[in-house]
């Protein structure tokens, strides 16, 4: 075969390729900040709830916000202030038991069902018409009791401390603490002094300390408790407390007070 210009059979001659490019790296993605900061938290979470579960509600420390606003309360839980000038610690906790269809701390439950049945047994009916409030609950029957005043012409102040003396402002209620119950009867379900001219009434009176209980806001007691006389309203204080109030006429805050 003739040869062309320029072709030769010497391989020293012959033409090389140019080396192919290497293929460029995948450069890895660095993990967004946003979701290491979501594993982070979502591993504190599990941590907080699981390894080291919320304390009871007698153990419970009160964080340095609430403290300031807290007096120095008394160890026995059962003997807890709670009021518009001594608020609930915002750290408090409890476990709560279902009585009938209310909620109780877990450590009265039993003894609400032994008084229930006690005055059944003696031919009394009692209706327990409410225990715990969540905050929230408190707020709107707070609020609502306000708008009454103001709706009345009375002016924002004068009517949160009108309404103060019958609804306590969310946080400062003894409901908030799952031991202050109140009761009446089915004949006689509204919440007024008239509840002290019943049957139910009488029994409480006689027989709610055997089970732990006094009447929260006495009459005559006004100016101490800071509420109006409350003949529905009662307090678990334990039975030792509540025999000696019976018999010293005294209310809580006078107890607590020696």
């Amino acid at each position: 075969m003739p040869r062309r210009y320029g072709q030769t059979n010497q391989p020293g001659n012959r033409r090389e390729q140019p080396p192919a490019k290497p293929a460029p790296k995948r450069k890895r993605r660095a993990v967004p900040a946003v979701l290491l900061i979501m594993v982070l938290a979502a591993a504190l979470f599990f941590l907080r709830w699981k390894v080291w579960p919320a304390k009871p509600a007698d153990q419970t420390e009160p964080d340095a916000a609430s403290a300031e606003a807290v007096q120095e309360q008394p160890k026995r839980w059962s003997l807890l202030l709670v009021g518009a000038d001594k608020p609930l610690d915002r750290a408090f906790t409890l476990d709560l038991q279902k009585v009938e269809d209310i909620r109780v701390d877990a450590r009265i439950g039993d003894l609400v069902k032994m008084m229930l049945a006690a005055a059944k047994a003696d031919g009394v009916e009692l209706k327990i018409c409410s225990g715990y409030r969540s905050v929230s609950q408190q707020t709107k029957l707070y609020q609502d009791k306000v708008k009454e005043f103001t709706d009345k012409g009375a002016s924002e102040d004068k009517a949160k401390k009108k309404a103060g003396r019958t609804v306590q402002p969310p946080g400062c209620s003894e409901h908030h603490i799952g031991l202050a119950l109140d009761i009446v009867a089915p004949y006689h379900p509204t919440l007024d002094e008239g509840f002290a001219e019943t049957a139910a009434f009488q029994w409480l009176k006689d027989h709610a300390a055997d089970y732990g209980f006094i009447l929260r806001y006495p009459k005559e007691k006004e100016d101490i408790t800071g509420i109006d006389y409350e003949p529905w309203h009662y307090r678990y204080v334990g039975p030792e407390a509540a025999l000696a109030m019976k018999e010293s006429g005294e209310c809580l805050e006078e107890y607590v007070g020696k």
